[in-house]
């Protein structure tokens, strides 16, 4: 009997050994697929971190290019602005110019409508001094 209790202990020994195996093996595919899926998140993790990376780049890049843009529409409205500013004067010195040119040829006139007046008087001065 006792060789049958042997026996038999040792038997359910393998068996729970068998079944211990069995889960053992079990908890490591478990743990096998697990560490796979491990991998597959880190690695989606990673793509994703890497496109919002990319993505942060593109997004300083327009901000810079906004900025440029910007800032080179400043100039060229500042530009504009000088040279509407120029214009003006160059206009505002032809119209001084034109009035002055007027100015003149009116001062000349006169001059010239003195000297006639003087030159008639003279005429008519020589005119009476010849008549008498």
């Amino acid at each position: 009997m006792e060789l049958e209790d042997k026996h038999s202990d040792l038997v359910r020994r393998q068996d729970k050994i068998m079944r211990m195996r069995f889960e053992k093996n079990t908890l490591m595919d478990k743990l096998n697929d697990l560490e796979k899926k491990l991998t597959t998140q880190k690695s989606a993790t990673k793509r994703f971190q890497e496109e919002v990376k990319r993505l942060s780049d593109i997004k300083e890049e327009m901000e810079a290019e906004k900025g440029d843009k910007d800032r080179l529409i400043e100039e060229m409205r500042y530009d504009l602005d000088r040279a509407r500013q120029r214009e003006a004067r160059k206009q505002q010195i032809k119209r001084d110019d034109a009035e002055a040119q007027t100015d003149m040829t009116g001062e000349q006139i006169t001059e010239l409508d003195e000297k006639i007046m003087k030159l008639e008087k003279e005429v008519e001065e020589k005119q009476l001094a010849l008549n008498q």
